[in-house]
């Protein structure tokens, strides 16, 4: 799982996947206030990360899953499969979509070029990210934000 500040920064800034997250038991998070508190290289993101819990309620007596107001307060870091299932919910046809996403080319606007995704994006989940803001949404990264994409 990619715990890297840049896909943090990715996943903060993809407000379409935001809309689309709805909490459940074994998400991966992380808190608005870290990252407003400041990201860097020479601090990793990753130790502020943290794993949606369920908790047993002895009032109701069931577990409750403490997830409520997570989307006011927290930013959700989508595993490659939860990123999968967002562009393909029938997992027998992802792989008929695996080949696009790992050769396709990608535009990348800082140097205003389309290039192999490999060597753009450094783990599955940002490639993954990626393919699904530019398939559904049209956006692309311009290492700062999600921008309406170049036609291809």
């Amino acid at each position: 799982m990619d715990l890297t500040n840049r896909y943090i920064l990715m996943c903060q800034k993809a407000l379409e996947i935001q809309d689309l997250w709805r909490p459940k038991q074994c998400d991966i998070i992380i808190e608005q206030e870290m990252i407003e508190a400041g990201l860097s290289f020479c601090k990793q993101g990753a130790s502020e990360v943290q794993v949606v819990n369920l908790y047993y309620d002895e009032g109701t007596e069931q577990y409750q899953q403490e997830c409520e107001e997570l989307r006011n307060i927290a930013v959700w870091l989508p595993r490659q499969d939860q990123l999968q299932y967002i562009i393909e919910p029938d997992e027998s046809k992802v792989c008929l979509i695996i080949h696009h996403v790992l050769s396709d080319k990608y535009y990348y606007s800082p140097k205003d070029t389309y290039i192999e995704p490999h060597k753009v994006f450094y783990s599955m989940e940002q490639l993954w990210l990626a393919y699904v803001l530019k398939a559904k949404y049209n956006k692309i990264w311009n290492e700062e934000d999600w921008v309406t994409g170049k036609s291809d």
